[in-house]
């Protein structure tokens, strides 16, 4: 049987994936505003953005290990 129900990782704080994702959203944050739609810096700070949001979802959810048995 698994239980599918996602939860709150109450210590998300002290991971060391939720500050790279906070540092990564605020890097390419800082940059996008100097650049232009066309360069492609642009588009490579949006996919810096949109994996810092991922990465840091990920780390708000507690992940369990699936019982053997």
């Amino acid at each position: 049987m698994n239980n599918k129900q996602l939860k709150l990782n109450t210590h998300f704080y002290k991971d060391f994936e939720f500050w790279i994702a906070i540092v990564v959203m605020i890097a390419a944050g800082s940059t996008i505003i100097h650049e232009a739609v066309t360069n492609i810096y642009f588009w490579l700070d949006i996919a810096m953005i949109v994996l810092g949001i991922v990465t840091l979802v990920d780390s708000l959810i507690l992940h369990r290990k699936q019982v053997k048995g």
